[in-house]
C-alpha cells in the first residue's frame, strides 16, 4: 500500500486503525480529521516523513505507534491528543520533541523515542506525572 484513498466514507466508528508495514509516505489530513473515535493508530514501518496536523483531532487516541518511519519532528498539534497513554516513535530521525509535550499529555504512561537523533528532551517532560516508562536510549542526548 503506497497511498490511502480519500473516500467520503463515514469513518467515525473506527476505533483501531493498523496501516503498519506498508510504503505510505503521508497520512492525509482529511483522513485523521474524520477518525473521531479512534483509540489506536499504528503506522509503524512505513516511509512517513511528517504526521498531519489533524492528528490533534484524535482526542480519544490512547495508543500511537509511528516507529520505523522518517519523522524529523512531531506536530505541535499532538498536544491535543490528551487521552494519549502510549507514544512509540522509535527508529525515526527525530531531532526534537514538542516543547509542550509534558504540559498537555498528562495521561502519557509510556514514551518510547529510542534510536532517533534527539539532543535533549523538553523540560516539560518533568510534568508527565503519569509516565511510567521513558525509553530514550540510542539518541544523541547531551542534556537531561
Amino acid at each position: 500500500l503506497e497511498s490511502l484513498p480519500n473516500p467520503s466514507l463515514n469513518l467515525a466508528q473506527i476505533c483501531k486503525l493498523d496501516l503498519s508495514n506498508n510504503h505510505l509516505q503521508t497520512i492525509p489530513e482529511s483522513l485523521t480529521a474524520r477518525l473521531l473515535n479512534l483509540i489506536a493508530l499504528d503506522v509503524h514501518s512505513n516511509q512517513i516523513k511528517a504526521l498531519p496536523n489533524s492528528i490533534g483531532c484524535l482526542s480519544k487516541l490512547k495508543t500511537l505507534n509511528v516507529s520505523g518511519n522518517f519523522l524529523v519532528s512531531l506536530p505541535k498539534s499532538i498536544q491535543h491528543c490528551r487521552s494519549l497513554e502510549e507514544l512509540n516513535a522509535n527508529f525515526n530521525i527525530l531531532i526534537r520533541l514538542p516543547d509542550s509535550i509534558g504540559f498537555e499529555l498528562t495521561n502519557l504512561r509510556k514514551l518510547s523515542v529510542n534510536s532517533n537523533k534527539l539532543i535533549s528532551l523538553p523540560v516539560s517532560i518533568t510534568h508527565l506525572t503519569s509516565l511510567r516508562v521513558l525509553d530514550a536510549r540510542l539518541n544523541c542526548l547531551m542534556i537531561l
